[in-house]
């Protein structure tokens, strides 16, 4: 197959995993009241460290780590929302940023304070990683990472529109004082909400740390990525 052919196909690929940070990205800010989530980036990052400390511990692929690093990166996302940012929801946009980017700078600290400043990779945990499909000359790691990825995104769609739970984040972020009248809590809908967008990020940092090295100063570089999907998109 022609290498423009290949480098297209690897593109796209990667392009999915992008837009799985941009797809976590616009729900939180379109859930959570404007919010821009500027540590989005260092919450993917903790994921792709988190897989990685569990990967080496256990031995195990990055893609069964979900099963540890998922609850955790959703539960921390919830956390961080309902016990920190909530209580600024009432201000505008850009008062709440100054209390998320000192989440984002404590994440990369702490992260560089455990695993140092040399640049880590889950590619060396994913048994797949290094499979080529030879009808398309094409690297594993990318299709999956696609098909992870697409598969995401169709279950975030049916789940904002086809149950309760992504009925109520939609009513809430029109309005969260009213929805309280049919008996919504809307301070657990935007940190379920910001859970779940954390959660996107989280699989999109893990899927490209089984692609790409990464270090605790990544996360500014997936956050600017995520931004730009969320601005073209």
């Amino acid at each position: 197959m022609h290498p423009l052919i290949i480098i297209t196909l690897m593109g796209v690929c990667i392009g999915s995993v992008y837009g799985l940070l941009g797809l976590g990205l616009s729900l939180i800010f379109i859930g959570v009241r404007n919010t821009m989530n500027v540590a989005h980036g260092h919450i993917a990052l903790l994921a792709a460290y988190t897989s990685f400390f569990v990967a080496q511990m256990l031995r195990v692929d990055p893609l069964s780590s979900l099963i540890i690093v998922g609850p955790f990166i959703f539960f921390f996302g919830f956390l961080i929302q309902y016990g920190a940012f909530n209580r600024l929801i009432h201000r505008e946009p850009p008062g709440r940023i100054p209390l998320i980017l000192g989440v984002s700078l404590i994440i990369e600290n702490t992260l560089l304070i455990l695993f140092g400043p040399d640049p880590k990779s889950l590619g060396a945990y994913a048994q797949y990683a290094t499979l080529y499909l030879e009808a398309l000359n094409l690297p594993t790691g990318y299709l999956i990472s696609f098909i992870i990825s697409l598969a995401l995104m169709l279950l975030t769609y049916i789940l904002m529109t086809r149950t309760y739970i992504g009925i109520a984040i939609r009513a809430t972020s029109e309005d969260h004082l009213c929805v309280q009248i049919f008996g919504v809590n809307y301070k657990k809908i935007f940190a379920t909400t910001f859970a779940l967008g954390s959660l996107l990020s989280g699989v999109g940092g893990i899927l490209l740390g089984t692609l790409f090295s990464f270090d605790p100063s990544f996360g500014s570089s997936y956050l600017n990525t995520a931004f730009s999907v969320l601005v073209i998109g």
